[in-house]
């Protein structure tokens, strides 16, 4: 059982800090696709 119980919470410590990653990626990507819009309305 410890061992089991060891195994789930280490790939619940990987599902969030898979999360959290994507979310970051995610985030960062949205905030660069609303600058190049910024970026190119300008330009026009």
């Amino acid at each position: 059982m410890k061992v089991y119980e060891y195994i789930s919470i280490y790939n619940g410590a990987v599902a969030l800090t898979t999360i959290t990653v994507v979310m970051i990626v995610f985030l960062t990507w949205q905030m660069r696709k609303r600058r190049n819009k910024k970026q190119l309305t300008s330009k026009e």
